[in-house]
């Protein structure tokens, strides 16, 4: 495999050198922001998508120029979420300080268009798809009708797939059919039945979900499981800004770790992974400081970890159900685990690759932790 040499500046001389070059040559769309947008944003940002408007020209962009700016500079865009100080990931969607300059410049000096000669190609996506287009495409076989008002329960739907044999996936997607009304969905599969034979829901293995800001299920060419370590015994008080609950995972089997998850609702406030290896020694996978419902991201792992039989997922979650959560929607009220986004939850998903041969439930023994 060829390496790449990095060229690293310090965040002073990348400023000093992209207002230099604003003197020399002023930043333009065609040339300058374009190749970024297209690289970084416009698969949320074009029309279909989740995101509010659309990137994919100068005049979609020019009206946005500040609300950009503003954007990149406070690093709310594009989202992730993850302390650069604990791990690395390849999925990593932040901006380089680079890039942060160059959009901050345009913004800045009249967001000008430049010459059409200088624009890249226009960026290719599938239609509805972003993993390019499917092999098979299932869907529900009847309609839901949403109600306008009032709560609606967890709703399970079942989808044959018509296959005759064993199928490995290596990429998956969910597209809903209207976003205006779903907001999540998650995916399992289910073996068939034998003549006689009940299956429980622990017989069930997650394939992909959909929930806001949600990615496909990009798989490694290896057998690849979700796991959880979960809590559903706490009880957030009433007001309480800073709420601690931990969930543990440990693992019966060696397994290779590839992705992290974290899931928490409206009154999420960060979110923690560290490994406890069977020799005590203890490193901290994942921090995220500032936990959003609104883009439930996953964190892939830029070295999958080997992880050894007895090792430990450990997670860390805190909760702010004060009144200065603008989320929170009930201050005065304790909360407990539940399925509604006005109740909470506390999981730490996480993807494990292992060997193609042997029984998923021997990573976790069949056993349930308390908390899981």
């Amino acid at each position: 495999m060829m390496k790449t040499t990095a060229l690293g500046l310090t965040a002073g001389l990348v400023m000093a050198l992209a207002a230099g070059r604003v003197k020399d040559a002023p930043v333009t769309f065609n040339r300058d922001v374009a190749p970024i947008l297209a690289k970084n944003c416009q698969g949320c940002h074009r029309p279909g998508e989740a995101a509010p408007m659309s990137l994919l020209t100068y005049a979609e962009a020019r009206p946005w120029a500040k609300a950009i700016r503003e954007a990149v500079i406070l690093r709310r865009m594009p989202p992730w979420y993850a302390d650069s100080h604990f791990g690395k990931f390849s999925n990593d969607r932040s901006l380089s300080q680079a890039d942060i300059d160059t959009l901050a410049a345009w913004a800045g000096s009249g967001a000008v268009e430049g010459d059409p000669k200088h624009a890249p190609a226009p960026a290719r996506f599938i239609d509805g798809w972003t993993i390019g287009t499917p092999d098979l495409v299932l869907e529900m076989t009847q309609d839901y009708q949403v109600p306008a008002a009032g709560t609606i329960k967890y709703e399970y739907f079942t989808i044959p797939t018509r296959f005759t044999e064993d199928k490995w996936v290596r990429m998956a997607e969910v597209r809903p059919g209207n976003r205006a009304v779903v907001h999540h969905v998650i995916a399992f599969v289910k073996e068939p039945k034998k003549v006689g034979e009940t299956r429980s829901r622990e017989d069930r293995e997650f394939l992909v979900g959909f929930a806001p800001g949600s990615v496909p299920e990009i798989l490694p060419p290896e057998r690849v499981i979700t796991l959880s370590a979960g809590n559903n015994k706490f009880v957030i008080p009433a007001g309480d800004p800073n709420h601690e609950v931990e969930s543990r995972f440990t693992l019966r089997s060696d397994a290779t770790l590839t992705t992290l998850f974290p899931h928490m609702h409206l009154r999420g406030k960060d979110f923690e992974y560290r490994v406890v290896l069977p020799d005590g020694r203890k490193k901290t996978l994942l921090k995220v400081p500032n936990y959003s419902f609104s883009w439930q991201l996953s964190y892939d792992l830029a070295e999958p970890m080997l992880l050894p039989k007895g090792s430990v997922i450990e997670c860390t979650a805190h909760f702010d159900n004060s009144p200065n959560n603008k989320y929170n929607p009930d201050a005065t009220k304790e909360v407990r685990h539940g399925d509604q986004s006005w109740e909470e939850m506390m999981i730490g998903f996480f993807n494990v690759a292992f060997d193609a041969k042997a029984d998923p439930k021997a990573l976790f023994g069949g056993k349930k932790e308390a908390g899981d």
